[in-house]
Order: structure tokens, then C-alpha cells, then sequence
């Protein structure tokens, strides 16, 4: 069964990588599987892209109610 991680601790991994550290250094620091990282990068990039452009179409939505 695979671990679950808290949406705080991805969080923390990314702000690392975007501090600098490498994926490997990361990975070894927490006793991580590299794919994990790159899960977490993507949903981060994901949710910081899609969250705003549908909160966006809901507030469009209910101004014209459709």
C-alpha cells in the first residue's frame, strides 16, 4: 500500500527543489522514491495553474447563471 503525505509536506518538497536542492539530494534526505517528487511537482504545478482558471468559471457562472 503506498504512503500517504500530507498536502503541507509535498508543499515543503517543492519549495526545496525550488530552492535549489536536486531531486536526488531530496529524495535521500527524506527516504523518498524520486517518483513521488515528481507526483508532487506535477499536482503542485497542476492545482496552482487549474484552481484559479476554475474559480474563474464559477464566479463567471454564477454571474450569468449557466
Amino acid at each position: 500500500m503506498a504512503k500517504k503525505y500530507e498536502d503541507e509536506f509535498k508543499l515543503m518538497i517543492v519549495e526545496l527543489l525550488q530552492s535549489g536542492q536536486s531531486v536526488n539530494s531530496v529524495s535521500s534526505e527524506y527516504n523518498l522514491n524520486v517518483s513521488m517528487i515528481y507526483n508532487s511537482v506535477n499536482l503542485m504545478k497542476k492545482t496552482l495553474v487549474i484552481s484559479p482558471l476554475l474559480q474563474y468559471y464559477q464566479k463567471a457562472r454564477n454571474v450569468f447563471d449557466f
